[in-house]
């Protein structure tokens, strides 16, 4: 990770360091599609320490352990990770993601492709490694069958170096992604592009229109700018479609849980008194009499 002083590369390297770690795949190879509960669940060392609630934002951003899948809402887990050790400042002054302006830009940029990069590595590792089925997807209608939000940052980071007059020429409208060469050249180095050709990879055997048509419809447009635009009214309706993942729900599920149990408690301790009631009725005089 870079920039920062030594707590943001202490932090943000704990978080490298585990997405580095490799995965083995469940005995049995690719064919298995269950596995036994924290079979599946990558340790989480000294960020722990740091704040235990974050504990739970990490081991779900890499899949659900028992149904082996992946989705969006994995992705967007560590998303609210990164963000939540942004906002403690773990990783740097605290920075509040409402407070942030543009000159707080270069340093969340930084923050998110440093470890949204290897985070990407990790994950496609895994899906490959575990066959992981896709969680809601949608089919050929979606951007790819694991991911969003690596489209949105890849395009604003290709509309900046456009802007910036330091892109490649060959990279400034989005249909170089059309392009072998491009894939193969700048796969490793841009996230947009890095996108394109592991899905490519994945349909290998389907024409790119055929297999990935909201993807084509995008290396259609006239310009970066466009496809980030398009790529961020997409978030914003899945995100909205998402159910809160902050601790706050997370509790307030738990207390309602343990609302129920009581409940429940207090259900079965008024049978068991009415069925006590009844035997004593049964065995009185007057009902033997009846």
């Amino acid at each position: 990770g870079g920039g920062g002083g030594g707590g943001e590369e202490g932090a943000l390297g704990d978080v490298e360091r585990i997405l580095d770690l490799n995965v083995e795949p469940p005995a049995g190879g690719g064919e298995s599609k269950s596995a036994e509960p924290g079979a599946f669940e990558p340790g989480l060392t000294s960020v722990a320490a740091f704040v235990p609630e974050l504990r739970g934002y990490f081991n779900s951003s890499f899949g659900h352990p028992v149904r082996l899948d992946y989705g969006t809402g994995h992705e967007s887990s560590f998303m609210v990770l990164l963000l939540s050790l942004l906002s403690l400042g773990i990783c740097g002054p605290k920075l509040q993601v409402e407070d942030i302006t543009n000159a707080h830009k270069p340093l969340l940029s930084s923050y998110v492709y440093s470890a949204f990069q290897s985070y990407l590595l990790v994950t496609r590792s895994i899906q490959t490694a575990y066959n992981l089925e896709p969680a809601g997807s949608h089919g050929v209608w979606g951007l790819d069958d694991y991911h969003c939000l690596p489209f949105y940052f890849g395009a604003c980071e290709l509309e900046g170096l456009a802007r910036s007059g330091l892109c490649d020429p060959s990279l400034l409208l989005p249909r170089c992604v059309r392009d072998s060469l491009t894939l193969r050249d700048f796969g490793d180095d841009l996230m947009y592009v890095g996108c394109i050709r592991f899905v490519r990879e994945l349909k290998e055997k389907a024409a790119f229109a055929e297999g990935s048509p909201m993807l084509y419809d995008i290396s259609e447009l006239p310009g970066w700018p466009k496809a980030s635009k398009g790529l961020e009214r997409l978030l914003a309706v899945r995100w909205k479609s998402m159910r809160s993942v902050s601790a706050s729900d997370s509790l307030e599920r738990r207390e309602r849980c343990s609302r129920r149990v009581e409940h429940s408690r207090v259900l079965e301790a008024r049978r068991e008194r009415a069925r006590r009631s009844s035997d004593w009725r049964e065995d009185t005089p007057c009902s033997s009499a009846r």
